[in-house]
């Protein structure tokens, strides 16, 4: 796992402003104004997190932010541990009951593996294997 792009609606943080709160755990923070609403701009380490008072976005490579190197393999306890030490320094449940808002194929197949030429493919309903 490397890169990640996750948005956190604010349906399922419903006891916490937004605006008002992350921001606070963020450095290099940007705030911009917009017909629809503010928009704070920052950096979670190098991830970057972008919230508004409808979501909070956090995009960039998860293995280095957490690993320090983007071409270590994470484990999955290594993907858990991110996830849970990000939940920490937000101050929010990133992860916690959250479901997939598409179907597993369309996430497997925007893989870069998934464009790869020299590789055989082949896909399931609920995994991609590549050969």
């Amino acid at each position: 796992m490397d890169t990640i792009c996750i948005k956190l609606k604010r349906e399922k943080v419903p006891n916490i402003d937004l605006l008002a709160e992350v921001p606070s755990y963020l450095s290099d923070t940007s705030q911009h104004s917009f017909e629809n609403g503010m928009v704070v701009a920052g950096k979670l380490g190098n991830l970057k997190v972008i919230v508004n008072e409808r979501q909070i976005k956090i995009e960039n490579s998860l293995c280095k932010w957490y690993l320090n190197d983007n071409l270590k393999v994470m484990a999955r306890s290594d993907i858990k541990q991110a996830f849970e030490k990000m939940s920490d320094l937000l101050h929010l449940r990133i992860f916690d009951n959250q479901t997939l808002s598409r179907a597993i194929e369309k996430y497997l197949c925007h893989s870069c593996l998934c464009y790869a030429v020299y590789f055989l493919k082949n896909l399931c309903s609920s995994c991609c294997y590549f050969g």
